[in-house]
């Protein structure tokens, strides 16, 4: 997909939002999701990572750089930095190569959360901002029945990787 303009609907996320507010010195509130949803509207498609998480650009004066997720017909922009750390992205995360019902795909992962009980569910970050959620199979990095979310879900407990 290289378009200059979103081509897609797209959600931003609470991680993107809180971004911003933090880049911009603003409150977390409607007026602050508004400018961040017209500043990544004004935005042009740079590249697409290995892990199929797309870099897009802002413009001038802020010159953000967006990590959008696209799934299917819906686009998650989940990460934003300022433009002097849109080049440490690579130095971020790291990839992780998952067995979700039975295909391997790589992703960038930046956090990770278990579920405290019986289901067995995990939640991985990725660099894009979305979160991965699935149930954990027989062996270390295999899952089943995964799906994306743009926010963390409900039940994560923060535990680090």
């Amino acid at each position: 997909m290289n378009t200059a303009q979103a081509p897609l609907p797209f959600t931003i996320t609470q991680s993107a939002l809180a971004d911003f507010c933090r880049i911009a010195g603003r409150e977390h509130d409607a007026a602050a999701r508004d400018v961040l949803q017209r500043e990544f509207e004004a935005a042009h498609y740079v590249a697409t990572m290995k892990s199929g998480a797309q870099r897009w650009k802002g413009r001038r004066p802020r010159r953000l750089t967006f990590i959008v997720h696209v799934d299917g017909d819906r686009m998650f922009v989940g990460r934003v930095w300022p433009e002097h750390e849109g080049s440490r992205i690579d130095e971020l995360h790291r990839p992780l190569d998952l067995r979700i019902d039975g295909k391997l795909q790589t992703f960038d992962v930046v956090d990770v959360r278990y579920e405290q009980g019986g289901e067995r569910r995990i939640a991985y970050k990725l660099l894009s901002g979305v979160w991965l959620e699935a149930s954990r199979g027989p062996r270390p990095r295999v899952m089943t029945g995964a799906h994306l979310l743009p926010d963390a879900p409900e039940w994560a407990e923060k535990r680090g990787f």
